[in-house]
């Protein structure tokens, strides 16, 4: 019987198949590209459960990095933004105080709080967002980063990163010189302002279900909490970055391993369907689904950095997840407005039209490459000659990306201070 033939296969025979499969009723080897894992409707269920665990522990990481980085560097990005002399310096020192703080709300904040006391004018303000939107994207970058031992991942991961950091590079180019020349975004955001915020004194609280469950963690294990306890609040402050950046690149690990085993039966049926679809740079229900998923989470990085292990895994196309974060970038602008609504005073009328000013921003980029199709095709062509570079050298092309986002920023506002 060939049943028989099977149990005589020597163990050690076996072992040198693994990881593979050996198709024991006709003893062969199965070929890499043939191979499928079959789990049980129990076991796909626990490994989604774990997938979600490791998105949640993502979201709490990168929480704790953003406590860690608030406690270090909310001052020194404060001294940043009043230091915006001319819209390049501010584009610039965007990017530069939101990879500090890591957050781009908290910056578009400190912006409005800047041009309210008459550091920083309204013009160069836009600005600082632009930058703003630019600084966000090393998240995204790092998590991926976190794949570099596995090629294999790590490309596609990047790959995906990079899509969110070129559609805002591209963003920035065409609107900067626009904006200097026309003002559109400044004109546009005033106009929408006095149509939308008749009454400034009657706000509007807004509350996130995501929010609340993750601040209270983060406050009990940060610098306001266990780790605050245990060491001076420098100290306490750089405990936590380093903690967050362990746990990213553990829960990163871990749901590669998850979607890989979750996914091993369907994703190649879901790269075949993405090929068919290739002509199309953008998927309206990834988008949505981008959209809806930083409205729930209050939080583009969770959003973007959720996306990039599973795009590792090659389970979604990289279109896939640049529609989906698409989605996320326009999805946080909305919540910004939203958070705007619950502010009165003097600051809200100018806090509404910064928060329109991103939302026009992304909104309009978006827009583009909804309709210009090659900017969409140039964004992914971009994006996969990027991962291409940086796999051939993974350490040198995260010390690149560390140093355009501190030391090229650096270098101009340290030009701009001794002229």
């Amino acid at each position: 019987m060939e049943v028989a033939v099977a149990t005589q296969l020597p163990a050690v025979v076996q072992k040198l198949h693994l990881p593979g499969t050996v198709h024991y009723i006709n003893p062969r080897l199965i070929p890499h590209e043939e191979d499928e894992l079959l789990i049980s409707g129990f076991g796909r269920m626990v490994r989604w459960f774990g997938v979600a665990c490791c998105i949640f522990a993502l979201i709490i990481a990168i929480n704790l990095v953003t406590d860690g980085v608030q406690a270090l560097g909310i001052s020194v990005m404060s001294d940043l933004v009043a230091r915006a002399t001319n819209p390049l310096l501010a584009v610039l020192i965007g990017v530069l105080s939101t990879f500090i703080v890591q957050s781009s709300t908290i910056v578009t904040t400190v912006t409005v709080a800047a041009v309210g006391s008459g550091l920083v004018p309204l013009d160069l303000a836009v600005m600082l967002i632009m930058g703003a939107n630019l600084g966000t994207c090393f998240t995204a970058q790092l998590v991926s980063f976190g794949l570099f031992r596995r090629k294999q991942n790590f490309t596609p991961a990047i790959a995906a990163a990079m899509t969110h950091w070129w559609f805002n590079f591209f963003s920035i180019f065409a609107f900067f010189f626009i904006e200097l020349l026309f003002h559109p975004l400044t004109r546009v955001s005033a106009w929408l302002t006095d149509a939308l915020l008749g009454s400034p004194d009657a706000p509007i609280p807004t509350t996130g279900l995501v929010a609340q469950v993750v601040r209270p963690i983060v406050r009990a294990i940060g610098v306001e909490g266990l780790i605050g306890r245990l060491a001076t609040p420098a100290l306490a402050a750089t405990a936590c970055i380093l903690l967050g950046i362990l746990a990213i690149t553990l829960a990163v690990q871990l749901t590669t391993i998850l979607f890989s085993d979750i996914m091993a039966a369907s994703s190649r049926i879901m790269l075949e369907n993405s090929a068919r679809r290739e002509h199309n740079v953008i998927s309206i229900k990834n988008f949505l689904v981008g959209l809806g998923l930083t409205l729930m989470t209050h939080s583009s990085s969770a959003t973007v950095c959720s996306v990039v292990p599973i795009a590792g895994t090659r389970s979604i196309s990289l279109r896939s997840a640049f529609s989906i974060i698409l989605g996320a970038n326009l999805g946080t602008t909305l919540t910004a407005v939203l958070s705007v609504f619950a502010l009165s005073g003097d600051f809200s009328a100018v806090a509404m039209q910064a928060a329109l000013i991103h939302v026009l921003f992304n909104a309009t980029g978006v827009a583009t490459v909804f309709l210009v199709r090659p900017v969409g095709s140039a964004i992914i062509s971009l994006s996969e000659f990027s991962a291409a570079q940086s796999a051939k050298a993974p350490a040198l092309a995260l010390l690149a990306i560390i140093a355009s986002y501190t030391l090229v920023p650096a270098l101009f506002i340290a030009a701009d201070a001794l002229r």
